[in-house]
């Protein structure tokens, strides 16, 4: 597949944002990675086949570049960048600068049904927006967006983000959040909170109570061996389709729902 660039740009937050240094967890310091997405979206079609939507309408360019501006102003993390906190051994942290993140605009002569059933591999690569991780973790930003049209009239938006910055339900809520605002919704459903400090474990650790977890198990309450006991048995029961769902018919008569696990593991 060929993928031509038309444009690369800057986006800010549309508002003035927190000039902050965000500290990161141990957990964050696990996925120092960026991860990507991929969305297909067809043209709308009217019954006769034609579209039902302009050129300006369907993923115009300068309605998401304003609806992503405004979105980072509530996301302002993902317009900054990581850094590395000398003073505390390197750790990775969030500088919140304001710098923007990197909106791409592509097209190609392909179309959507050229894809088949969408099975990754590597002739979506031109699709996604690509960094190189050998440089500095300064040098680029948490985001990366990539809007590539079809030779058919569709989209793929693909989107490159830094796991360090949002975790799955972040990442989601900031992109629902960013359509919302393209689509004229200015209420926020989903207010983010960027401290994680909670998660900074104490030097030296603060033991509040006992932790029986840690403790070794009594030897008196082992589980004995099948071999060593004669009262014991070790048998398989193989339950069928057919059988599972008779066990669920008959549990579900409430107003409670009980999945296949729960019915065979008597839960």
């Amino acid at each position: 597949m060929k993928v031509t660039v038309r444009e690369s740009s800057i986006v800010k937050p549309a508002e003035e944002t927190p000039k902050v240094s965000l500290w990161t967890s141990n957990i964050d310091q696990l996925f120092m990675m960026h991860v990507q997405s991929v969305y297909f979206y067809k043209r709308p079609l009217t019954v006769d086949g034609s579209s039902s939507c302009s050129d300006d309408d369907f993923f115009n360019s300068t309605v998401l570049k304003d609806g992503l501006s405004k979105a980072l102003v509530t996301y302002y993390p993902i317009a900054g960048r990581l850094k590395r906190n000398e003073s505390d051994k390197g750790r990775a942290e969030i500088d919140c600068t304001g710098e923007g993140v990197i909106f791409i605009e592509a097209e190609t002569d392909s179309r959507i049904e050229d894809l088949g059933e969408f099975t990754p591999n590597e002739q979506l690569m031109p699709l996604i927006p690509s960094l190189d991780a050998y440089n500095d973790i300064s040098s680029y930003p948490p985001l990366l967006v990539q809007v590539t049209h079809f030779k058919c009239g569709g989209v793929c938006l693909s989107i490159t983000i830094s796991h360090t910055v949002v975790d799955g339900v972040t990442g989601i809520n900031f992109i629902n959040m960013w359509s919302d605002l393209c689509r004229g919704v200015e209420d926020i459903k989903h207010v983010p909170f960027f401290d994680r400090t909670l998660l900074r474990a104490r030097d030296p650790p603060v033991v509040s109570f006992p932790h029986i977890e840690h403790k070794p198990p009594s030897m008196d309450i082992l589980p004995s061996s099948p071999l060593s006991n004669p009262n014991i048995a070790i048998a398989k029961f193989n339950i069928s389709t057919v059988q599972a769902s008779q066990l669920k018919s008959i549990c579900n008569k409430d107003e409670f729902r009980f999945s296949t696990y729960e019915v065979i593991a008597g839960q």
